[in-house]
């Protein structure tokens, strides 16, 4: 079935489409709890998504199956400081892997995930990272993703 995909870069023209799919992602996380949190965040991210895009530091790409868009995944690219002579500093970090439920089954997150990865590796991002839902860890771990234990130190967020 995955032959049957057309995957292609998104372009500024597909805002509401991406803004569209970020929504659905929050919700099925259950990350979003009212309708007036989901509008707050599309406004918010439909602006994250132009700025981003504008300046070359975010890639979307959308497949296709009859001409209609049917699953998402984006990477948001920046040179972080070099950390070793054979990690320059050039990352990316790649979210909102997103399929439609009617299509899902079908290899197309796997096939979105080489696609992005292939298109990474070419631009010369070889330290790719992501965050894994339960769904998705799977997927990531049989693309050769592992849980990072680089640092010796545990991920920590400041709330606030």
């Amino acid at each position: 079935m995955t032959s049957k995909f057309n995957i292609r870069l998104a372009s500024p023209s597909d805002l509401e489409l991406l803004v569209k799919f970020r929504i659905a992602i929050l919700r099925e996380l259950n990350i979003l709890h009212d309708e007036a949190e989901a509008k707050l965040m599309e406004s918010e991210f439909r602006n994250y998504i132009a700025s981003k895009m504008e300046k070359n530091e975010l890639f979307c790409w959308l497949a296709e199956h009859s001409a209609k868009a049917a699953s998402v995944g984006m990477a948001v690219i920046y040179d972080a400081p070099p950390k070793s002579i054979t990690h320059r500093g050039k990352e990316a970090y790649i979210f909102g892997i997103y399929t439609i439920p009617e299509m899902r089954g079908k290899g197309l997150g796997t096939l979105m995930m080489k696609h992005i990865i292939d298109q990474l590796h070419m631009q010369g991002y070889n330290n790719i990272w992501l965050r894994a839902s339960q769904n998705g860890k799977p997927i990531y771990e049989k693309l050769g993703f592992v849980t990072s234990k680089k640092c010796n130190c545990e991920y920590m967020e400041l709330i606030g």
